[in-house]
């Protein structure tokens, strides 16, 4: 893989920011970053962060991004995979042995108290 040129960087930015300036109706406001290994190559805002006062939306807006975080890590789960360095069929004690001791719940004994078992197979990854 080569490392991209300086005019394709900037490129790329100018791009982005293109879109992020052209939110559509009913976006309040964006906030996006793009980065590379070495650097950001781009971090970008629009719009804005409160619709009552109008103030505006900056780079350095703190945002709840809630279930997002699944579609992150799912990226990354496969970034891993593509590489080799994860494998979806492997048990997860590979990656962290306490998953092999993780205990199934069976139910509840008369006084309540919760009744574990073994996994009938490995947890995958």
């Amino acid at each position: 893989m080569t490392a991209p040129t300086h005019e394709r960087t900037e490129a790329l930015a100018a791009a982005a920011d293109a879109v992020v300036q052209a939110a559509p109706p009913g976006v309040p406001g964006v906030v996006a970053g793009l980065t590379d290994r070495t650097r950001d190559v781009y971090l970008g805002s629009s719009g804005v962060r409160d619709t009552a006062t109008g103030s505006a939306m900056t780079t350095d807006t703190v945002l709840a991004i809630f279930s997002t975080t699944k579609a992150v890590t799912g990226l990354t789960a496969l970034q891993l995979l593509e590489e080799g360095r994860l494998d979806f069929d492997a048990p997860a004690s590979d990656y962290l042995p306490a998953l092999g001791e993780v205990q199934v719940l069976d139910g509840f004994d008369d006084a309540g108290q919760p009744v574990l078992r073994a996994p009938r197979t490995a947890i995958t990854t």
